[in-house]
C-alpha cells in the first residue's frame, strides 16, 4: 500500500495526515464536508464555540453512517433472500425436469 502526506484543514486549523495514495481525494472530501457542517451550524445556529460545532458535527456524521449501515444491512438481507429464492427455484426446476 503507497502512502502519501497531506495537509488538510477543518476549522481553520491544519492536520498532517498520512494516507493511502487511493484514499486521498476521499479524505479531501471528508474534510470539505465538515467544514461545510461547521458553516451551516454556525450560521444555522449562531454557535460560535469550535468544540460545540466539532461535536454537532460528529453527530450528524456518525448518525449518518448508522443509517447507512442500517440500510446497507437491510440491503443485504434482502438480496439474500432473493438468492435464496432463486436457488430454491433452481433446484425445484432442475430437481422437476430431471426426473
Amino acid at each position: 500500500m503507497d502512502t502519501t502526506s497531506i495537509t488538510v484543514s477543518i476549522g481553520n486549523r491544519t492536520y498532517p495526515l498520512k494516507t493511502s495514495i487511493t484514499e486521498v481525494e476521499t479524505v479531501r472530501a471528508a474534510a470539505q464536508s465538515i467544514n461545510q457542517l461547521i458553516e451551516r451550524f454556525e450560521v444555522d445556529y449562531k454557535i460560535t464555540d469550535k468544540q460545540d460545532l466539532y461535536s454537532m458535527c460528529l453527530i450528524q456524521m456518525a448518525t449518518e453512517l448508522e443509517k447507512q449501515k442500517e440500510a446497507y444491512a437491510q440491503n443485504n438481507s434482502q438480496m439474500h433472500n432473493s438468492l435464496d429464492s432463486m436457488l430454491a427455484m433452481m433446484n425445484n426446476h432442475l430437481t422437476t425436469n430431471v426426473l
